[in-house]
């Protein structure tokens, strides 16, 4: 007896169904709200390979076995495949958001000591900003370290003029120390200025070593 033709395409689309359904099951769909900045490390039993696609709000990267870390580096969306061994790959979606003037003036306070005293912190056109004035050499290794640990915020941070003013003392008495007399530093604004005469192109030289190497032990290179 032959079965109606419509019955048998009823049953290939239930058949179809049926394996998206299963194709379904097999991939988990994990969940991840994270913040610019921030780096989080996740384990994964038997995981052989990550995969990332979308945006570049965030990047992945292995750091053990079963063991990965997750870097957002900036607002938006990113997906990453995680594939495991026996088991059904795993599909990871993260979402980035921005950080709060609230959260950074608490990250801000914890790595200070204290309250930003002579720092704002404040938004402007989106984006968390630290403003101010660093009144000691102390405050601004902070602020270096505050910006190399949030990228995401906009840092508008001077130097105390009174603080160059005192490495440009240290400089002098070095030049001097070494013999180089007639050469010294002066502060113009922010920037130091070797003025004065040398005998020649190796006192130049080693008048520039010494500078170099007291201003970067004392504001080091950005």
């Amino acid at each position: 007896m032959k079965k109606p033709l419509c019955a048998i395409i009823v049953c290939g689309l239930l058949g179809a169904l049926c394996g998206l359904a299963a194709a379904a099951k097999s991939e988990k769909i994990i969940k991840i709200n994270m913040t610019v900045g921030e780096q989080r490390i996740f384990t994964v039993k038997g995981v052989t390979k990550l995969t990332a696609s979308g945006t570049k709000a965030a990047d992945v990267k292995v750091v053990g076995k079963d063991q990965f870390v997750i870097y957002a580096l900036k607002e938006g969306r990113a997906t990453f495949g995680v594939l495991r061994k026996g088991k059904p790959p795993q599909n990871w979606q993260v979402t980035v958001r921005g950080r709060s003037v609230a959260e950074f003036k608490v990250s801000c306070a914890e790595l200070m000591g204290s309250p930003c005293t002579d720092l704002k912190v404040h938004s402007a056109s989106g984006k968390v900003v630290l403003s101010g004035q660093a009144n000691d050499l102390e405050t601004y290794h902070k602020v270096r370290k505050l910006k190399k640990a949030f990228p995401d915020v906009v840092f508008l941070v001077d130097v105390n003029p009174r603080v160059l003013d005192a490495l440009v003392e240290v400089i002098n008495e070095e030049l001097k120390r070494n013999g180089l007399k007639n050469a010294q530093v002066n502060r113009v604004a922010e920037k130091l200025i070797i003025e004065g005469t040398v005998a020649d192109e190796s006192e130049k030289r080693k008048a520039q070593i010494i500078v170099d190497a007291i201003y970067d032990a004392a504001l080091g290179k950005e």
